[in-house]
């Protein structure tokens, strides 16, 4: 597996920017998808592409509005999300694909595996246990002074200090465009805007998708990342939801504590979507 990195992939009207980790081997190419939420970007998967078997392929694009692909025209709402994601997998020769959506990301994982039913081999719907705020959206209202500045808006207004990583530090820093003093998140707002909208036409991730292989269920925030015997514990637990049947069962929901807005970029939420991943990755066909 090499490490992640951005590509530029042709989309009907444009480059799509995409994080790809690729296998390096197989002849068959398999992908797992990454879909972030609403106010987000594709580094939001960087930490659990890292941590795919080999032979699999990690695909985490910025999204049309957002970061790298924020200068794509805003058209088509949710399903031209999912139309970009088929023209990006396509383009990398993808022929089975597991899609990982987060919040507003599951979504248009459910229009992709309708329009792609032969590929999609199994959609992970992670949703949060109650309705939040997008916690990235209060940074698009603000400039910052320089990267660090930013930084620190998440790691002290917003308490991420505990659960801070170099996975958060790509995160963030993708999200910003613009030259100091005048830092700012990288978005068209009129894209963010209609996505919005939408979903709140449609109902949570949670009730839409309803035909997820797997819903794993984040908490609110209570428990931060990889720091002592509760988060040990909130795991355990999150994982025996999982495999606690005799005979080793998997079901269908996941409940797992932590913060929604960067679970996927926790140590805690990496191994919780490894070990919901692993059976899906382990055997062919829908699952």
């Amino acid at each position: 597996m090499t490490a992640p990195r951005f590509r530029d992939v042709p989309v009907d009207d444009g480059d799509l920017a995409v994080l790809v980790a690729d296998p390096g081997v197989g002849d068959r190419r398999s992908a797992v998808l990454v879909i972030h939420d609403l106010v987000a970007n594709g580094r939001i998967g960087g930490r659990l592409l890292e941590r795919l078997p080999t032979g699999w392929m990690g695909v985490a694009p910025d999204l049309r509005g957002r970061a790298a692909s924020s200068h794509l025209p805003p058209v088509g709402g949710i399903h031209q999300h999912a139309a970009d994601l088929t023209a990006v997998l396509d383009a990398l020769d993808v022929r089975e694909v597991v899609v990982v959506g987060h919040g507003f990301g599951a979504l248009v994982a459910d229009v992709l595996a309708t329009r792609w039913p032969d590929a999609v081999s199994a959609t992970v719907a992670v949703v949060p246990a109650r309705p939040v705020a997008d916690l990235w959206s209060s940074a698009l209202d603000r400039t910052f002074t320089d990267r660090d500045a930013h930084r620190r808006h998440w790691q002290v207004d917003h308490a991420m200090g505990q659960a801070w990583s170099s996975h958060h530090d790509a995160f963030v820093d993708h999200a910003l465009g613009g030259v100091a003093p005048r830092l700012h998140w990288r978005v068209d707002r009129t894209v963010i805007d209609g996505d919005r909208a939408a979903l709140a036409d449609d109902g949570s991730a949670r009730d839409q998708s309803t035909h997820a292989s797997r819903i794993v269920v984040v908490g609110d925030g209570s428990v931060d990342d990889g720091h002592g015997p509760i988060e040990a514990t909130a795991t355990a637990a999150a994982l025996g939801d999982v495999f606690g049947d005799v005979g080793g069962g998997f079901g269908r929901t996941v409940r797992a504590t932590g913060r929604f807005a960067d679970f996927l970029l926790c140590r805690h939420g990496s191994d919780v979507m490894v070990r919901v991943l692993e059976p899906l990755l382990s055997r062919p066909g829908r699952s």
